[in-house]
């Protein structure tokens, strides 16, 4: 299997113990999937004839190539740095749901498409105090910036960011 590194999957992989069966991405039918129970990803990757798919252990995606290989054994996954980790042996339903959720998401009727910069959101939600990382957006109808708040009172601080080209 391989990957390129732009593809940070450990940020939305969850770090909750008590979540193990989406604390590691998944692997199935040339899609990589991963979640944190919040948000989620579906990614396109390249799998040789000998991958299996399933869970892929977590820090083998790590690495300082532009592209990361992995290979997905039966039991266990290793990675071109020589490092070799059992795969987890989980009953994994959520990626069919996933992938059939996104289907249905993408099939509603969309009113308009909006682009925004993730890393100014990111700064703007930090130096907004946003707890848990949760802001309300408030979008307008045209390309004016949009209005970002961290909380929903009349004495909470509020950011802008401007729309992107899509």
């Amino acid at each position: 299997m391989n990957i390129s590194t732009e593809h940070k999957i450990a940020g939305i992989c969850s770090k909750d113990p008590k979540q193990y069966a989406i604390n590691n991405p998944v692997a199935l039918g040339g899609k990589l999937y991963a979640t944190n129970g919040r948000g989620a990803v579906i990614i396109p990757i390249e799998m040789d004839e000998n991958d299996r798919d399933g869970v892929i252990p977590l820090p083998l995606l790590r690495s300082t190539r532009r592209k990361v290989e992995v290979h997905l054994g039966e039991t266990t996954a290793s990675n071109s740095h020589e490092v070799t980790l059992p795969r987890p042996d989980l009953d994994v339903r959520w990626p069919k749901a996933l992938g059939d959720m996104l289907q249905q998401a993408e099939a509603l009727e969309t009113e308009r498409v909006i682009a925004i910069d993730a890393r100014s959101l990111a700064g703007i939600a930090a130096a907004l105090g946003a707890k848990n990382n949760v802001v309300v957006l408030r979008i307008p109808k045209g390309l004016e910036p949009i209005v970002v708040r961290a909380r929903c009172g009349p004495q909470d601080g509020r950011g802008l960011i401007h729309q992107q080209c899509p």
